[in-house]
C-alpha cells in the first residue's frame, strides 16, 4: 500500500480510513466533532389520564372484537368453501365410475 505525504491511511475490511485532519478545513472536520450521541431512552413512562386509559382500552376492545367476528366470518365462508369442493370432487368421482362402466354413454 501506497502512503501519501502526512495522511496516516489503515485498511479494515476493504474499507479505507484516513486519520489524517487538515487543520485548516475549521473544526467541522474533525471525526470527533462529527460522532452523535444516541438518543437517550425517557426515564418516565408518560401517564395518561384514567379516562384517556378507559377510551383506549374500550377502542383496542372493540377492534379486536371486530377483528375476531371477521376471522369468524371467515372461518365459515372458508368452511362452506371446502364443503363445495368436497361435493365437486363427489359428483366428479362418480362421474368417472360412469365413465368407466359405460364408456359408450359419453361418446
Amino acid at each position: 500500500m501506497v502512503v501519501n505525504a502526512p495522511d496516516v491511511t489503515h485498511t479494515i475490511q476493504d474499507e479505507v480510513l484516513l486519520t489524517h485532519v487538515d487543520p485548516e478545513a475549521g473544526p467541522s472536520a474533525r471525526p470527533d466533532d462529527t460522532l452523535q450521541e444516541p438518543p437517550r431512552k425517557r426515564k418516565c413512562k408518560r401517564t395518561r389520564q384514567p379516562e384517556q386509559r378507559d377510551d383506549a382500552y374500550e377502542t383496542l376492545l372493540s377492534r379486536q372484537t371486530e377483528r375476531a367476528e371477521m376471522q369468524i366470518r371467515l372461518a365459515k365462508e372458508q368452511i362452506q368453501l371446502c364443503r363445495l369442493q368436497q361435493t365437486e370432487t363427489s359428483l366428479r368421482i362418480q362421474l368417472l365410475k360412469a365413465r368407466l362402466d359405460d364408456p359408450a354413454a359419453f361418446e
